[in-house]
């Protein structure tokens, strides 16, 4: 006995549309199928949720918050660097004295990057809900943008109001703490929806590995003034530089990657246009056999 499907055949794609893994022109493959270079499913290239295939105007504004995060966490590093190394030469901290108000912006400049990287897609694929991680980062990024600027800030003696024991209280320290940990949830978020799972592995140890020295920082700023931190406070503090030197590969592969989101949107579809489904046409997509992934 024999069983016909009622199914109709999957279509063969007729636009050019580049596999996520290898770039390889899905042209003429039909939408059930894999890819012939890499064997990943198509299907998975053609998932509306994709940031590909998002508005381009709201994935140029992520690209653009990631750069300067990217930015500000690279000066950051910079100083860091110089004042561990070079904590004895006059010379050379005298010189960087003069850059010192760059330093004080720095910090303030990577949260409201943060409140901007948090801002809402104007054509979401699903219902909006009202809690979300986005929501809660853009609060939290306003926080610490306020603790950065009170405490950055040598004109204002703001912490001088409040009582002894929130100034005792590691406030500034817990406050970045539960801000990097929402951002890192959010670029969760956008990992998943970028269909690159190294991306979104980096992502995850990234977030494990700047949690780890979040707290390890904070422990050495407060027990600074012990006569047994003074032994492990450079040492420790060197060992950590590595782990700020790969969150900025992980923010440098986010800009990259949401980069060439916004130019593939551009490219072959218009920002106004419906989320391309499986089987449907474009009669003005670019003729071209192999595209560079979207890495």
């Amino acid at each position: 006995m024999f069983i016909v499907s009622s199914d109709p055949p999957a279509l063969p794609l007729d636009q050019n549309i580049p596999c996520l893994r290898c770039g390889y022109n899905l042209r003429t493959l039909s939408s059930d199928a894999r890819c012939p270079e890499c064997s990943a499913a198509i299907a998975a290239s053609l998932s509306p949720n994709l940031l590909r295939f998002a508005d381009p105007s709201w994935t140029s504004i992520l690209a653009l918050a990631m750069g300067i995060m990217l930015i500000s966490t690279s000066i950051e590093l910079v100083f860091v660097i110089v004042s561990l190394f070079l904590a004895e030469s006059e010379t050379i901290l005298s010189i960087f004295q003069l850059f010192e108000p760059i330093h004080s912006f720095v910090n303030p400049l990577f949260w409201l990057a943060v409140f901007l990287l948090g801002r809402a897609n104007p054509h979401p694929p699903s219902s909006p809900r009202r809690f979300t991680f986005r929501r809660a980062m853009r609060i939290a990024a306003l926080v610490a943008l306020f603790s950065a600027i009170v405490s950055e800030s040598s004109s204002l003696d703001l912490w001088l109001d409040f009582p002894d024991y929130l100034t005792e209280f590691p406030l500034a320290h817990v406050i970045e703490l539960l801000a990097t940990i929402l951002l890192f949830l959010y670029l969760l978020q956008l990992a998943r929806r970028t269909g690159q799972p190294s991306l979104l592995r980096h992502t995850r140890i990234a977030m494990i590995a700047m949690i780890f020295a979040l707290c390890v920082w904070a422990f050495l700023d407060i027990y600074s003034d012990r006569n047994w931190a003074e032994q492990i406070n450079v040492p420790a503090r060197l060992l950590l530089i590595p782990i700020f030197i790969y969150q900025l590969y992980v923010f440098f592969r986010f800009r990259r990657t949401l980069r060439n989101c916004a130019t593939f949107a551009r490219q072959y579809w218009h920002f106004c246009s419906p989320i391309p489904t499986v089987g449907s046409a474009s009669a003005d997509a670019p003729e071209g056999m192999l595209y560079e992934p979207p890495l």
